[in-house]
């Protein structure tokens, strides 16, 4: 069952930890920095607080690929740890608190994930805005910010699918786990692609009047799922396209 994770939890045998308040939602809420924190360490507090009171039977634990920062090389659960702002300080914070519990008697996994979207993401991620720029009748030029930034995308269904086997397996090797593709996409290959499919599945025309800035800087978060695979078995089921396509399905009906 959902609960709120600002609230202390009721008694379940396998919490799952997901996810925080991520900076661009704060920004829409008019959080501060200092409020993010705050929020987003109350929630770790409370689930931390959880484990040591109830000692579940296993406990997934949502990090994030924020607390790699950007790297041109792919990254391995064993790259360092160099994620800069509030929220990669947060989920730090929170990896170090978990690595903290004794392993023989809290069973516990955290779990780094990277970008995902899918069919019914709300407002305030890439693909969804993307979508409600192109599909507005009072459509503008789109501004397209740091173009050359690449994000490694998944699935949502294929995330969800990647916890449920590291919370029902038994005896795992190690304690920290990608949930990633493995493979990058740029902000102007993914917009390209978004255009792509709103005019063949929706028949809406593609938006080329798009302005592109580029900051300059690096900006690369790619990541490496060898560990998830070999281990558990787990492959992508939906790919980018697909991912697409089922959320304007659901969207524009």
């Amino acid at each position: 069952h959902s609960v709120d994770l600002l609230d202390v939890v009721g008694d379940v045998e396998y919490p799952g930890h997901l996810a925080s308040i991520t900076p661009h939602k704060a920004r829409i809420a008019g959080l501060s920095d200092s409020d993010l924190f705050i929020r987003n360490s109350a929630i770790d507090s409370n689930i931390v607080q959880y484990i040591k009171d109830v000692v579940p039977k296993k406990s997934v634990i949502i990090s994030s690929c924020a607390v790699y920062g950007n790297s041109p090389r792919i990254l391995t659960e064993d790259s360092p740890l160099m994620g800069k702002g509030v929220y990669a300080d947060c989920k730090m914070k929170l990896e170090s608190s978990i690595a903290k519990l004794p392993k023989n008697t809290y069973n516990t996994v955290i779990v780094r994930s990277f970008n995902h979207s899918g069919p019914g993401q709300p407002l305030g991620f890439f693909i969804p805005d993307t979508i409600q720029r192109a599909t507005s009748r009072k459509l503008k030029k789109a501004v397209l910010k740091n173009a050359n930034a690449v994000r490694d995308f998944l699935d949502v269904r294929d995330i969800v699918n990647a916890y449920g086997s590291l919370l029902m397996k038994d005896n795992l090797r190690h304690n920290v786990y990608n949930v990633c593709s493995g493979k990058g996409i740029s902000t102007l290959e993914l917009n390209t692609l978004i255009q792509n499919r709103l005019s063949k599945v929706c028949g809406i025309p593609a938006n080329n009047d798009i302005q592109i800035e580029n900051t300059g800087t690096e900006d690369r978060i790619v990541g490496d799922n060898s560990r998830l695979v070999s281990e558990l078995g787990w492959k992508r089921k939906v790919d980018i396209e697909k991912s697409i396509d089922d959320y304007l399905m659901g969207a524009l009906v």
